[in-house]
């Protein structure tokens, strides 16, 4: 802060651009458009402090000298205030702020543009590398802030709210946007689009209307380790071509679906955990891809991840547990490959496929389903191998309506009911599983199904080993069958 005992005017000295020269702007003084009068004059590398007040502007703010900062007194910000309050009522044509220049600085202060008409609070377009600290934002009838151009912007620790979308990234900008709250925006809270890339980590992120965050249109950024929720919409939506990386995020509080991603999006989830959603955790349409990895799915009202529409993403060490409906669906010819998941706890089943659903199956942990661990219907076929399927409370397969999976060297066990059944003109191939300790029966066929077993292991179940009834058949052949009781084959 100048040392002077009155404030002067940027325009009353020049210093060469190496210097900075400090200009303190007091709103009793200075009146109506008194930061827009000090951004106009001030030269290159110049320090615009801000008594405390309130700062009433009457037209846009436009910066593009490099160097400039705009900031509040130590006055104004002590306690964690930000005593200093610039904002406009008037209906511009452009944004409140627009920044082209490099090394901007704005912190400690508070920014409200209230008639936006779709427009923002700040701008950072062209090259600028602005940076934004501890500020806060708001713009009702807009977006808080956008970044265009190539623009490479520095947000940290400040607060966008209450705005219709709280920050805007498109064309090439990479912004990196950090340690910030941003909420209650009727939009969404973050919105990336076009090829915009950059970096989102430990943000607090609430009150979407839309979503949290919505990446689109070929975006790419980076998001890592921010809190989502709760929310009126998604935590996240990812559509159009996204290509967007989610890490180490969570996604919890009241919210829809916890991760959506449709029309040809083909994103990166990976450690993330995604609790309590009230539709589904994760949700794949239309086209969707994408790598799925370690990530944690619990306690959704619906499944707790499904596919639809064609979808075929990678899912690889997910868990999916204590859904109220099922942990993996697979629907409307939907596919994927599937690889050391666990699907744990589930109200029906632990992995159900419907509608000419297929996929591959390896290597997953299907147990304590409070229904099926699989469950395949509706002309739907798959690969499952090498997959532990045990203790799930009706079934551990059950396959109906021209199903037909084909099911290889999978352990099944320890159902209280039945280890696999087929029924409604099922089919499908089982060959060298291990069907064992199944209460009622290792293996049921009903309702005109038909089979082909083959050197599966047969073994340990009170009920039987294997019972045909309906005008069902089956072929069997090479199947080892071990201290079953009642018949090995029963045939009703």
């Amino acid at each position: 802060m100048s040392t002077q005992s009155t404030p002067r005017n940027v325009s009353d000295t020049y210093h060469p651009p190496t210097e900075v020269e400090t200009v303190v702007v007091i709103s009793s003084q200075k009146g109506e458009g008194a930061v827009r009068r000090a951004v106009r004059n001030a030269p290159p590398h110049t320090k615009i402090v801000l008594a405390p007040g309130t700062y009433v502007e009457n037209a846009p703010i436009v910066i593009s000298q490099p160097g400039l900062t705009i900031c509040a007194s130590h006055e104004a910000v002590e306690e964690g205030r930000c005593g200093a309050y610039i904002c406009s009522s008037f209906e511009f044509e452009s944004p409140f702020f627009r920044i082209t220049a490099n090394s901007v600085t704005i912190s400690d202060l508070e920014i409200h543009y209230n008639e936006a008409r779709l427009q923002s609070c700040i701008l950072i377009a062209e090259q600028s590398d602005a940076r934004i600290d501890k500020c806060i934002i708001s713009c009702p009838a807009g977006t808080g802030i956008v970044f265009s151009g190539d623009s490479r912007a520095h947000i940290s620790q400040s607060t966008v709210k209450n705005c219709m979308t709280g920050i805007y990234a498109h064309e090439n900008s990479t912004p990196t946007v950090e340690r910030s709250a941003i909420f209650d925006c009727r939009d969404s809270c973050v919105r990336v689009f076009e090829r915009g890339a950059g970096l989102f980590s430990e943000n607090l992120l609430r009150g979407g209307g839309e979503a949290c965050i919505c990446a689109h249109g070929e975006a790419s950024s980076t998001f890592r380790n921010n809190q989502l929720g709760p929310t009126q919409g998604c935590g996240i939506m990812i559509f159009d071509r996204s290509k967007a990386c989610f890490d180490e995020n969570e996604i919890s509080g009241h919210h829809g679906n916890g991760i959506q991603a449709g029309d040809d999006a083909e994103p990166v989830v990976k450690n993330n955990k995604i609790l309590g959603s009230q539709g589904t955790g994760i949700v794949l349409y239309g086209r969707a891809r994408g790598l799925f990895v370690r990530n944690e799915v619990a306690q959704s009202q619906l499944a707790c991840v499904a596919i639809r529409d064609e979808a075929e993403p990678f899912f690889s060490k997910n868990i999916m547990r204590d859904g109220c409906g099922s942990g993996l669906v697979l629907l409307e010819a939907s596919s994927g490959i599937f690889d050391g998941n666990q699907m744990l706890g589930n109200a029906f089943a632990g992995i159900g496929l419907q509608d000419r659903a297929h996929g591959l199956f390896d290597h997953n942990v299907i147990n304590n389903n409070q229904g099926y661990g699989v469950w395949v219907q509706d002309a739907s076929t798959g690969t499952f191998q090498h997959n532990e399927i045990s203790s799930n409370i009706n079934a551990g397969v059950s396959v109906g309506n021209s199903a037909a999976p084909c099911m290889l060297e999978n352990i099944i066990r320890d159902a209280p009911h039945i280890g696999i059944m087929l029924r409604d003109q099922a089919t499908g191939e089982y060959k060298n599983n291990s069907i064992v300790n199944n209460k009622v029966t290792n293996i049921l066929l009903r309702n005109t199904s038909c089979g082909t077993f083959v050197g599966n292991l047969v073994a340990d179940s009170p009920g039987g080993g294997i019972v045909c009834r309906d005008s069902s058949a089956g072929a069997f052949s090479k199947n080892r069958f071990l201290e079953n009781g009642r018949a090995n084959i029963a045939v009703f």
